[in-house]
């Protein structure tokens, strides 16, 4: 594979692979038997090298063979999130753990830590799930889901694009 994913830092594999799956960085910790700290540290780029037990372990965790941090090719097709334990109930849009609107304040909480330091992919995300929630939820105005979907995330203080 050549291009722009020939040669991610295995930090960004690990983290797009997690959350791919619908896994938290605590959840990832428990299956590879990893440190939460490991993991946190990993995926922010420390250490660059990491050891190939550690490798060894989230590819066991991730349900992939350890050559998709070293070999593109080996690397799964991309693809959209899966949401895992944040998915809502379709086509009433409530949250399975506590039957409340979804997003509830527990889904939100999540979403922002996984999504920190990416606020606009969590936005991304949230006006897509905005999109599909509208063509359920027929009876709810716009205005009310955005409130519900976009109004809550977190944004970087400054301009989007350099604007």
């Amino acid at each position: 594979m050549t291009g722009p994913d020939a040669d991610l830092p295995i930090g960004d594999i690990v983290r797009g692979l997690r959350r791919r799956r619908g896994l938290t960085q605590q959840e990832l910790a428990d299956a590879s038997g990893l440190s939460i700290g490991y993991i946190r540290a990993l995926e922010r780029g420390e250490p660059r090298q990491p050891s190939v037990r550690a490798l060894r372990k989230l590819a066991d965790a991730l349900g992939v063979t350890a050559a998709v941090f070293v070999d593109p090719d080996a690397r799964p097709a991309p693809g959209p999130v899966e949401l895992g334990h944040y998915r809502p109930l379709r086509p009433s849009w409530l949250c399975p753990s506590c039957g409340r609107s979804w997003p509830c304040e527990t889904r939100r909480q999540v979403l922002t830590i996984e999504y920190e330091g990416t606020p606009y992919a969590l936005l991304a995300l949230m006006q897509a799930l905005m999109v599909y929630a509208a063509g359920d939820l027929h009876d709810i105005e716009a205005g009310a889901l955005h409130e519900r979907f976009v109004a809550w995330v977190p944004r970087r203080p400054g301009r989007l694009f350099g604007r």
